[in-house]
């Protein structure tokens, strides 16, 4: 009878072992028939724009950029930034183009400062216009480049007692390539010219992308009119619902 028990027990045991294999094998099936997520393209490269947008009704909440998508085609954004240092912006972003591997993007905006917190200054302010346009294009699976073109016309007078400082136009040409070593981890490289002032910017970040968030880290060199090279640290994070 004990011999019978035993028997029974190891045979129920095996069962058991073969319904467990059974299970991780379909489970294991299963998760290899599913479609893998994909990554969102960024909306942001290193100096410049990208042009792919969010989608309608996604929202971006980052230090860099905080946007809304309104539409597939059409997303309202702001600068966090330079939100936090008393220059409100507002900015529109418009799909003109999405044919694989390029994409079109325009982007318009306006800043605006005051300049009361100056102490030698009279009462004054100033605003910016800002129009630029965008081609991505995807070189192949791994290679990424965002041209971004841009005018920025400031208006306005900054009052310095009897004088007054006449501000120009800045017109911004702005490369970045992006190479992707997997959907998780890239790095972005950048090269910018600015036509109006002979300013050279160049960088780079390494972006680290999860399912709904981002981490940029990196540096920006720029040279500058009255002082030589000047770097400056690169740091973004963001998160999309």
């Amino acid at each position: 009878m004990a011999v019978n028990l035993h028997g029974s027990a190891k045979s129920l045991m095996k069962k058991r072992g073969i319904i467990i294999i059974a299970i991780i094998s379909l489970f294991v099936s299963i998760s290899k028939a599913a479609p893998q997520e994909t990554q969102e393209e960024l909306t942001q490269a290193h100096l410049g724009e990208t042009a792919f947008l969010l989608r309608k009704k996604e929202l971006l909440l980052g230090l860099r950029q905080t946007a809304y998508g309104i539409f597939d085609w059409f997303s309202l954004e702001t600068i966090p930034l330079y939100d936090l240092f008393g220059s409100w912006n507002i900015f529109g972003k418009l799909k003109l183009v999405a044919i694989d591997p390029v994409s079109l993007a325009a982007r318009a905006g306006i800043f605006y400062l005051t300049l009361e917190e100056l102490p030698e200054a009279q009462p004054s302010s100033m605003y910016r216009v800002y129009f630029g346009g965008t081609l991505s294009a995807k070189v192949d699976d791994f290679i990424h480049y965002h041209l971004n073109i841009n005018n920025t016309s400031l208006h306005g007078n900054i009052i310095f007692g009897n004088d007054m400082i006449h501000i120009k136009k800045l017109l911004n040409i702005e490369n970045d390539l992006e190479y992707k070593f997997n959907d998780r981890r890239s790095v972005v490289g950048a090269a910018g010219y600015n036509v109006s002032t002979k300013k050279v910017s160049l960088g780079g970040s390494h972006v680290w992308r999860w399912s709904t968030f981002h981490l940029k880290l990196g540096l920006t060199f720029r040279t500058g009119i009255s002082r030589g090279l000047t770097m400056l640290p690169f740091f973004d994070l963001g998160i999309r619902f």
